[in-house]
């Protein structure tokens, strides 16, 4: 696995997750000492209204390495649009 990690060429996927931004600034709220501590720009955002951060956080690079990707992806589960 080591190997794979130190090999990856870069970002593989781009995931739009504005929908569960709320979600995570709840989740957060329970690294509130990690906050505290954050550079200023960090601090700062996290602080920020939810529209801003809907905005900065509407999505995610990722990077597949098992099983290797073909393409670039937008969907990490893509089967479940045809169910």
């Amino acid at each position: 696995l080591e190997q794979i990690v130190q090999n990856t060429r870069g970002k593989t996927a781009l995931i739009g997750v504005r929908r569960h931004v709320a979600l995570r600034r709840e989740a957060a709220r329970c690294y509130e000492a990690e906050i505290k501590a954050a550079p200023p720009p960090l601090k700062l955002l996290e602080r920020s209204p939810l529209w801003i951060q809907k905005l900065v956080f509407s999505r995610i690079a990722l990077t597949r390495l098992v099983p290797a990707p073909v393409g670039f992806e937008r969907d990490l589960f893509p089967s479940r649009a045809a169910r």
